[in-house]
């Protein structure tokens, strides 16, 4: 399936993500330069095999990350030149896509972001390339994000761009955290190389929380009169918990949080308003926000699921109160690597498909004694 977006490629999460070179070694502007400072290990292997001739229009190379302790990441270096002063090929173009279409039939399904081949710094014209893409990948039963030529173009140059907005998130009291950085979570890195943004009103360097809650965004009263008890059961425990950005979830942080629970709320974007106004109230002094989304975007659907994930994945314990449960299957990919324990409640009848669902991934009923909740 091919998808046609805009934007920064690293803002979107992919298993799989195509780099468009030359073969002389060089990497000095556009979606190459970008990719040379996001992966340096790459550029050192990329540099040494053109040395050796190794890469070649129609022969692109595969860099695959190592690292344990982050989420796997394959760069495809896909040439679309010989040198880096001459202009790209249609030839070269058409070439690498017939070999890029042989190799994802062997893998298994993946999101891969690819570049307007050649249309930057190279001089294609995009709609010509654009034919070639649909023509050698539309069948792909992958899912394709194919960025316009102009996020090419602007590529090596969001840099700058970027200090204005790490500036403006600052005035907020909001630290931006790469994937670089050993502050990044250790579990987060298994899931996402995105930018974390914290907000964090009182310093607290949270790697992890105790608890994540997963809760419906209209909860009836028994599931409210549920999470009450679990708050409490945290207070008493002196356990952190950790909350989505639903009206419900942050009504519930806020309460949390005046009663000295350390609290985060894990937004899907917009984490720079919100900070704005965290500032503004003094008895939040326990309460952090968290975001992987665009920081100023008041919302974006496509963000939502990324950030119920990093919940689960930035917890030791995952307790689903919502008794939607279905899509948890659909992102088995991601869950199998997380390492948080499940819980779930029948505060609310479960369907069939749901119950199946969450016993997937072993998942333990709440016990209740007592009125007091537990979690062994």
């Amino acid at each position: 399936m091919i998808e046609f977006v805009k934007g920064n490629f690293f803002d979107f999460d992919a298993d799989i993500r195509v780099n468009t070179v030359n073969c002389v070694g060089v990497m000095g502007a556009g979606v190459a330069l970008a990719f040379k400072k996001k992966y340096p290990d790459m550029f050192k292997l990329y540099a040494k095999e053109c040395k050796k001739g190794l890469i070649r229009p129609g022969i692109p190379s595969v860099w695959e990350s190592d690292d344990m302790f982050s989420k796997e990441i394959q760069i495809i270096n896909f040439p679309t030149k010989d040198h880096w002063r001459n202009p790209s090929k249609y030839e070269y173009v058409e070439d690498g896509l017939k070999w890029l279409s042989e190799y994802l039939k062997q893998i298994k399904h993946s999101v891969i972001t690819l570049p307007a081949l050649g249309c930057g710094h190279g001089g294609l014209d995009w709609l010509k390339v654009k034919k070639l893409i649909e023509s050698y990948l539309s069948d792909s039963q992958h899912k394709i994000l194919v960025f316009e030529p102009d996020s090419s173009k602007k590529a090596g140059k969001i840099e700058s761009s970027i200090i204005e907005d790490d500036k403006l998130l600052a005035q907020e009291s909001i630290t931006t955290i790469t994937i670089k950085s050993a502050d990044y979570p250790d579990r987060l890195r298994l899931f996402t190389e995105k930018n974390l943004y914290l907000f964090n009103s009182n310093n607290i360097n949270i790697k992890s929380y105790d608890i994540s809650l997963i809760s419906s965004s209209k909860p009836n009263s028994h599931e409210i009169e549920f999470v009450k008890k679990l708050v409490n059961y945290c207070k008493f425990n002196r356990l952190s918990i950790l909350f989505g950005s639903s009206a419900f979830d942050k009504k519930m942080a806020f309460e949390a949080a005046k009663k000295g629970i350390v609290v985060g709320v894990f937004m899907p974007t917009g984490i720079f308003k919100s900070a704005q106004k965290a500032n503004a109230n003094a008895n939040l002094t326990c309460l952090t926000l968290l975001s992987i989304g665009n920081p100023f975007d008041s919302f974006d659907r496509k963000a939502y699921m990324p950030s119920v994930l990093s919940r689960l994945f930035l917890a030791e314990k995952a307790v689903f109160t919502t008794n939607r449960l279905e899509w948890v299957a659909k992102q088995a990919k991601h869950i199998n690597k997380c390492a948080s324990r499940f819980y779930y409640t029948d505060i609310q009848a479960l369907s069939e498909k749901d119950a199946l669902a969450i016993e997937k991934f072993s998942a333990v009923k709440v016990k209740i004694k007592d009125d007091i909740i537990e979690l062994n």
